[in-house]
């Protein structure tokens, strides 16, 4: 029972930092985003097919990604290189967080992840 305790209480731990992480993504903000998608390839028709699905595919995670940003101008360019050996994906983000808002979150889960981190040091204390 003394292990199932202390792993419940590792657990919360876990799920506080996890918390904390999700927090600080979402008091981020994106000043600029570059989304640049290079495809290769020397069949025109094929190309033109992959550039439609990389539009697509684009498309479908931008959504994902303003959910999960703030973000203030975006730069998305697909290409097509007609001589190129091999299709490229590069994604470049300036991410930026004002001081008041990492204090708040060092300030309340701190204090969250210190309570839970000496309960799990004083049920560990008391199995010994």
């Amino acid at each position: 029972m003394a292990g199932l305790n202390r792993e419940l209480q590792a657990s919360s731990l876990l799920e506080c930092i996890v918390a904390a992480v999700i927090l600080l993504a979402s008091f981020m903000i994106a000043t600029e985003t570059l989304t640049r998608v290079t495809l290769a390839g020397d069949d025109p028709a094929d190309l033109a097919q992959n550039y439609g699905r990389a539009w697509a595919a684009l498309g479908n995670l931008m959504p994902l990604i303003d959910r999960a940003f703030v973000i203030k101008k975006r730069n998305r360019d697909i290409r097509c290189d007609f001589c190129g050996e091999e299709t490229t994906v590069s994604f470049a983000v300036d991410l930026t967080i004002t001081v008041g808002r990492i204090v708040s979150l060092l300030v309340v889960y701190g204090i969250r992840m210190l309570k839970q981190f000496l309960s799990l040091k004083k049920a560990v204390a008391t199995n010994e």
